[in-house]
Parts: structure tokens; sequence; C-alpha cells
């Protein structure tokens, strides 16, 4: 798992064995437990089925 996390910025965590790149263009997440603790992006969200969808033109950012 270290060796995951400490290669996400570069990208070499889908290099890790069992490790699996699938494109979607959106995802659902269901808990096969009753209880626990959810966070996303390190924010809170109740304990449930959480999905998302990928929205690529609905921001813009520039810089200079």
């Amino acid at each position: 798992m270290l060796q995951f996390l400490l290669g996400l910025s570069s990208g070499a965590h889908l290099l890790v064995p069992n490790a699996e790149m699938i494109p979607v263009t959106a995802f659902r997440l269901v808990p096969e437990t009753s209880g626990g603790h959810i966070t996303v992006d390190g924010e809170d969200v109740d304990y449930g089925p959480i999905q998302a969808e990928m929205m690529p033109s609905l921001v813009n950012v520039m810089s200079m």
C-alpha cells in the first residue's frame, strides 16, 4: 500500500502488482457492511453508496 501511495504523484502506482486502471466515465461504490466510515478528499460523508461522474467540460482553469 505504501508503494502505491508514494507512486501517485508520478503515476508509478499503476506499476504496483495487482493495481489496475479501468477507464470509466462514472462509478458507484456500495459498501458491503452496514456500518463504517467514508471520506472523500478528506471530508467525512454519510456511510452508504457513493457515486461520481466525470464532467470534463465543466471547469476550465487558466494560469499565468
